[in-house]
């Protein structure tokens, strides 16, 4: 029996087949794979169900603002994402007048969307060749073929092994079983061999030499920093991060001292923030100011506590802003 009958038959019956983003809708396909990039399914899940409750379609995106979009991203990290979804989003409406483009060129020179993205739409959207590049596909090619999982491989063995391989038609459940069985049985801890519908001509199997998924060795950065959180009048300051860098164009508390002031000064508990590359340790401050106390800085703006959720702002500041509020009803602050 041909490789991908056998993967096929076996996501049918095996497969992950009710997922909501699961349709030949071409945008929501998009959208999941988007967010899917380094993050889990069951992450995604919350995430992609209010962004489209938000954005439904690829037009009600485009004409959103972008601090709208980063408020609907808001949690789910890697904010580049979601910028590009806002810019691909604009050309698809302006430039394809709404209908996603359903070829391989077309697709890649999209913001955001790369060869395994593309591959991704082309299958389970339109059901057409499409190759499918996730951690979770070359897991599984690479321990079949028994290669190491790298740069070098995927070029000659990985790639090829999936386009000789693909088959004439049911791109979409082709494509979608990989994922699952990297996903649900070839694991990268203790893989489910057993479980597993190509384990007769697996060679990694057949070895019992399982090449084992190397770690990820990034040295994480450390960043410490204060942030000041002024308060007057139940509203709290807040400033605009720069298009680049950490949390672009999302709304965060200053950085610096913007009033020359030291009375009523409350210290929150420093706190750590991690980011895949980086390391943030916080030591949050919040200034109780007087109403008629003003700043010239056109960056920042003043909002109400309860407000700050509609924005677009990282969790870290939503995370304190809940605390805030918490106390306040309490009557600790």
């Amino acid at each position: 029996m041909k490789f991908s009958v056998r993967i096929i038959e076996w996501q049918n019956l095996h497969g992950r087949n009710n997922l909501p983003w699961q349709t030949n809708d071409p945008y929501k396909v998009w959208v999941s794979e988007i967010m899917l990039q380094q993050t889990q399914v069951s992450t995604v899940i919350p995430f992609y169900e209010n962004f489209m409750k938000s954005f439904p379609n690829v037009l009600t995106l485009s004409k959103a603002n972008l601090d709208e979009v980063l408020k609907n991203w808001a949690g789910l990290g890697f904010y580049r994402r979601a910028r590009n979804l806002h810019q691909t989003a604009k050309i698809i409406t302006d430039k394809y007048h709404q209908v996603f483009p359903d070829n391989y060129e077309d697709l890649v020179a999209l913001p955001g969307i790369g060869e395994s993205t593309a591959g991704a739409i082309l299958a389970l959207a339109f059901n057409k060749k499409g190759t499918i590049l996730d951690g979770n596909v070359k897991r599984v090619v690479s321990r079949y073929l028994n290669v190491e999982n790298n740069p070098r491989e995927l070029k000659q063995s990985i790639k090829p092994f999936l386009y000789q391989n693909s088959p004439k038609a049911n791109y979409r459940s082709f494509g979608q079983g990989m994922m699952d069985l990297g996903s649900l049985i070839c694991v990268k801890e203790k893989p489910k061999c057993d479980l597993c519908p190509i384990q007769k001509t697996c060679l990694s199997f057949k070895k019992q030499d399982f090449i084992k998924t190397k770690k990820n060795t990034i040295t994480k950065t450390q960043e410490s920093f204060h942030w000041f959180i002024y308060q007057k009048n139940n509203k709290v300051m807040l400033c605009k991060n720069p298009d680049e860098g950490i949390w672009p164009n999302l709304w965060v508390f200053p950085k610096r001292e913007l009033f020359q002031t030291k009375q009523d000064i409350n210290e929150l508990p420093s706190f750590k923030h991690s980011l895949s590359h980086k390391d943030f340790h916080i030591s949050p401050r919040i200034i109780n100011i007087p109403d008629d106390m003003e700043t010239d800085d056109e960056k920042t703006i003043w909002i109400e506590k309860n407000k700050i959720a509609k924005l677009g702002a990282p969790k870290p500041v939503l995370d304190i802003v809940k605390k805030i509020l918490n106390q306040n009803d309490k009557g600790l602050l």
